[in-house]
């Protein structure tokens, strides 16, 4: 039943519509007489007048076909309109000058930038509290690695010695550091290591599984249902310097250390186990390049790895070049050419990220640059330069030409289709590094220190960065493929 309902300071009153208006009579047999409208779900029980005498029908199955083609009479629709012409008349004068409603703002429920609120900020920091492990006593002890899980519901934090990874840092540590991982913005698990952590990494199915790696190259498997962590294997192959990125793909581990060596594991009974390897040489050098980032291709298919080093190079790397390792594999592995290099960075780069949308990737450096490069090219398409060292970088998983950037002191995010050069929105932070977005919820973590204490940051994003309209998604697509300079080429790995 539809109603009309007189909005008034004082109250008002309400006036009932049949719900069955229809434009035209239905015709009848002329021995009988419709009677009133009816709705639908009435049509069981309908009564007809024959004869001057009232009689019941048999109820009458009606298929939703033929149901939806019936029309009834107007008439007593029209006389129903006559009578609540004028008060409905005044009810609707009144409710136009009403202040009821004046404390209301109006919602299209659109994400059609154009109508977006424009005084909401861009970057605005949660009311949730700074998450911190409550078991964290050392005052040196500083978030240096997270990870989120797939579905963003599972923070995996490290803290440890903020070590600076280049080898002009202390060569042996053995302090403790601590993993722990929290859920609903709750600690649930935790376990303490023997040597700082560098680096952590949640398995993309199964959240529990844990990889980190450490200052003193043991790459670890935790699994958060145990007390304790899982180390590496004893075998021939192994890390001989700081690991600097863990990353899953698939069933197995990545991991890359200071020593230039990438090597994948698998899980085994007594910890992980090394499967293939492969040394990045310094040119016409068989020592290792140290490598201290590195990215996974989007595509879980894909063969291709980038990585990045203490001195600059950002490098494309195929992983089908790494050897198997055999059971007569001898210390050390063989050095393996890259498949090419891009042109770099002068310094440490300390992050590296795919977009998850097109063949693209970036690079920000402690030489303040941050590069954008097209996956099988060499030379970067962009460069913007800023003042400050870099520390990491991540793509927006929603809009394709949306990333955040940090620095020591503050977070950056651009919209490359919308502005090359400048971010769209600064926020003041003391970032420790580790930057990701939510997959789906308007909300950036970020690593930062704040009244001495070292935690995650949640920062909530205007409706502008995480709009869902497809009509943004594919602006910002096609203005990433001018950029690549394949606008004419359909070029993108998911849309």
């Amino acid at each position: 039943m539809l109603q009309v309902i007189q909005f008034s300071d004082q109250g008002g009153t309400t006036a009932a519509v049949p719900s069955t208006w229809r434009d035209r009579k239905v015709a009848v047999a002329a021995t009988e007489m419709q009677t009133d409208p009816i709705g639908l779900q009435h049509q069981e029980t309908q009564v007809v007048a024959r004869a001057s005498v009232e009689a019941q029908t048999e109820p009458t199955v009606t298929s939703a076909r033929s149901s939806r083609g019936r029309l009834f009479d107007v008439g007593p629709v029209a006389q129903f309109l006559q009578r609540v012409e004028r008060p409905l008349a005044d009810m609707l004068m009144e409710n136009l000058q009403t202040t009821a409603f004046s404390e209301w703002s109006l919602d299209w429920g659109t994400d059609d930038p154009d109508f977006l609120d424009r005084n909401q900020p861009l970057l605005q920091v949660s009311d949730t509290d700074l998450l911190i492990d409550p078991d964290v006593v050392g005052p040196d002890m500083t978030l240096v690695a997270m990870d989120k899980s797939q579905s963003g519901n599972s923070l995996v934090l490290g803290y440890a010695i903020p070590h600076r990874v280049t080898r002009a840092a202390d060569t042996w540590c053995t302090h403790a550091s601590r993993l722990s991982m929290w859920q609903a913005g709750k600690p649930t698990a935790s376990t303490t290591l023997t040597s700082c952590v560098t680096t952590v990494a949640i398995h993309p199915d199964t959240s529990a599984w844990i990889a980190a790696g450490t200052w003193l190259g043991t790459v670890l498997l935790w699994d958060t249902g145990s007390t304790t962590a899982v180390t590496s294997a004893a075998s021939s192959i192994a890390h001989q310097d700081a690991v600097t990125a863990v990353r899953w793909c698939g069933p197995m581990v990545w991991s890359i250390a200071l020593d230039g060596a990438l090597i994948e594991w698998r899980r085994a009974r007594d910890g992980l186990e090394a499967v293939r390897h492969l040394v990045v040489a310094i040119p016409r050098t068989q020592l290792g390049c140290g490598l201290v980032s590195m990215a996974m291709h989007p595509d879980p298919v894909s063969s291709v790895v980038m990585l990045a080093t203490e001195v600059g190079q950002v490098i494309h790397m195929d992983a089908r070049r790494m050897k198997a390792v055999g059971k007569a594999a001898t210390v050390g592995s063989v050095a393996t050419a890259p498949h090419f290099r891009y042109a770099g960075h002068v310094g440490v780069v300390p992050g590296i990220a795919f977009n998850a949308f097109v063949p693209m990737c970036v690079s920000v450096g402690d030489d303040g640059k941050l590069a954008l490069y097209r996956v099988f090219r060499d030379t970067p398409i962009h460069l913007v330069h800023t003042a400050t060292p870099l520390l990491a970088v991540a793509w927006s998983p929603l809009r394709p030409a949306v990333l955040a950037v940090t620095t020591a002191t503050s977070l950056s995010v651009y919209d490359i289709a919308a502005n090359l050069v400048q971010p769209v929105a600064t926020l003041a932070l003391n970032c420790t590094g580790p930057v990701f977005f939510h997959p789906t919820l308007p909300i950036v973590y970020v690593g930062t220190l704040a009244d001495g204490k070292s935690g995650v940051q949640t920062v909530r994003l205007g409706s502008e960065l995480v709009t869902r309209d497809i009509g943004v998604r594919r602006r910002d697509v096609a203005a990433l493929a001018k950029l690549m300079g394949t606008a004419d080429e359909d070029e993108h790995w998911d849309e």
